[in-house]
């Protein structure tokens, strides 16, 4: 049997981190499942989802802890496996900058039941106005009985109505 593991990272960015938990897994005998790394504001941060042999989890989770001597602070948590089947729909949300833009989506996703999946967002300068740009891409779990064609009309509505300037597009 193997155990499913979700581990979340952050350390001061420098080479070789991925490295030094890579060679961990491996001498583990564990597989590498998923992945989302990047250096926010000087941090190397990420998180990982790996699968242990049951037989090496304990030596697994004490090696990863001989990191944190390297100034990596590392969480180990487990998972609890579903075989729920979940509908996900993609999208894409772009928009002027402000303050409160990210509590203004999450809020209407919350109001019409839809759960983030996923979330990645930046700022940068509008290629021809200047004015700083939000992006965010997200994929959302479809919670309701909903169709996807449904939920996609539901939530251009919902979020369209933030402001005149919001743009959506579905992937």
């Amino acid at each position: 049997m193997h155990s499913t593991l979700v581990i979340t990272i952050m350390s001061d960015d420098r080479p070789g981190i991925v490295n030094e938990l890579s060679t961990v897994i491996a001498q583990q005998k564990g597989s590498w499942l998923q992945s989302h790394f990047a250096d926010l504001a000087g941090k190397f941060t990420g998180i990982m989802t790996v699968s242990i042999p049951d037989d090496n989890r304990k030596s697994f989770v004490s090696t990863l802890a001989l990191l944190k001597h390297d100034g990596i602070d590392i969480r180990v948590e487990e998972t609890v496996n579903t075989t729920k089947k979940e509908s996900i729909i993609r999208f894409t949300v772009i928009a002027n900058d402000r303050v409160g833009i990210v509590s203004e989506i999450s809020s209407r996703l919350r109001a019409h039941n839809f759960s983030i999946h996923s979330l990645t967002t930046e700022t940068q300068s509008g290629s021809m106005s200047g004015i700083p740009m939000f992006s965010a891409k997200l994929s959302v779990i479809l919670t309701d009985d909903k169709s996807e064609e449904e939920a996609q009309t539901e939530l251009a509505e919902a979020l369209e109505a933030l402001s005149d300037d919001l743009m959506i597009e579905f992937k």
